[in-house]
């Protein structure tokens, strides 16, 4: 089976809902185990799940992505169990390099090592990942809100700031910014907008008529 999982996206189905689990010679069987077997994005973000049910329990071991069902079971039970499993990535930047292999076998209650493991089925899920917009906090990490009040300017004074000296812009996927906007959303005549970018490959240009200061990297 073949899937896509977005990032950001919901826990996505790994079995089709009309999976099916057979054995010519047991109804019962002992455990299944489904394996993350190439993880690209550390441990505790790419996770395997599913819904336990009468009889069968399940347990997932983050560092082996390992997700074990177990529990001697009538084999239904366990195709419903399957049906529920899930793989979801929690990384807001996650890898795209190469699609995840999660691999699925299941033992019935033979005995026999050589002849009681199943076939090994293999879901491809090919992972998407999404921009996300970049977080801007003119007030610092020390305020509650990322909104900032300046002191009062009194005429003839410096020039005052308009973000707090700990205001701070993060991306959870990417290192670079094309460009910042500053709006003076009710200026008055000589209001003025400007920022320092000296010593960056950042220029910064000011439009008098409606109140913009841009910043731009510089090409």
């Amino acid at each position: 089976m073949c899937s896509s999982d977005l990032e950001n996206g919901a826990p996505l189905p790994l079995a089709d809902p009309t999976a099916t689990i057979t054995d010519v010679d047991n109804t019962f069987l002992e455990g299944c185990t489904v394996t993350l077997t190439n993880p690209a994005d550390g441990v505790l973000v790419e996770l395997l799940a599913a819904t336990a049910m009468a009889g069968v329990s399940t347990s997932f071991n983050p560092v082996s992505y390992e997700l074990t069902l177990f529990g001697r079971e009538n084999i239904s039970v366990y195709q419903a169990v399957l049906r529920t499993v899930t793989y979801q990535n929690l990384d807001e930047n996650p890898s795209s390099l190469e699609d995840r292999i999660i691999t699925v076998q299941c033992t019935d209650e033979a005995g026999d090592a050589q002849t009681s493991d199943s076939n090994v089925a293999t879901t491809t899920v090919a992972v998407i990942p999404q921009n996300d917009p970049p977080v801007l906090d003119v007030s610092g990490p020390n305020d509650a809100s990322p909104d900032y009040t300046t002191p009062i300017f009194e005429e003839d004074a410096d020039p005052l700031p308009i973000v707090d000296v700990d205001a701070t812009l993060t991306d959870p996927d990417s290192t670079a910014m094309s460009t910042c906007t500053f709006d003076l959303t009710n200026g008055q005549p000589g209001d003025v907008l400007a920022a320092s970018t000296q010593g960056t490959s950042v220029v910064d240009q000011y439009n008098s008529e409606i109140g913009r200061a841009s910043c731009r990297e510089r090409v």
